[in-house]
């Protein structure tokens, strides 16, 4: 049985495993298309996306996945997928074991803080939903068709909602 969690951080992979395999059908430059409001290119939000989803988990069990990454590297979609898909599962799987109440002291920016887990887990999902939506804003406003995301889809790919 899926917990609340589970299935939430199940729904967020999911959706960014269909963005990315509807961006792998992109011309170059198409993933360097922008737009006003947005985080920036298709290509940098892609992989900020995902180098984000690697930094929650840093910040959860004190160690990056190793296989992240650096801010400079150019990253293929190919490896992004791949790599949203790893820290997809590994988010999903502290979202059933981490306490959400646990003090976490971390460092950001060169300033210290203490927040709780389950604040970090809250962001991970804002954070990614939200640059989704810029994607897809910015495919939207360049009229290029972009896949639903929301919740019934995925729980109808998933098998979750059953028609009739």
């Amino acid at each position: 049985m899926t917990t609340l969690s589970e299935g939430i951080f199940e729904q967020n992979a999911w959706a960014n495993d269909k963005l990315i395999e509807a961006c792998l059908g992109l011309t170059e430059e198409q993933l360097d298309l922008e737009a006003h409001g947005t985080y920036g290119s298709v290509r940098d939000t892609l992989k900020h996306l995902v180098g984000a989803q690697g930094r929650y988990i840093g910040r959860l069990t004190g160690e990056l996945p190793s296989d992240m990454p650096s801010a400079e590297e150019k990253v293929g979609l190919d490896k992004l997928r791949a790599l949203a898909a790893s820290t997809g599962a590994r988010l999903t799987e502290l979202a059933s074991t981490v306490k959400a109440d646990e003090v976490l002291r971390l460092d950001f920016q060169g300033e210290k803080y203490e927040v709780d887990a389950g604040v970090i887990l809250v962001q991970v999902i804002n954070h990614a939903t939200e640059h989704r939506s810029h994607i897809r804003t910015v495919l939207s406003q360049h009229g290029i068709d972009s896949p639903e995301l929301d919740g019934w889809t995925w729980a109808e790919a998933a098998n979750k909602l059953k028609k009739g």
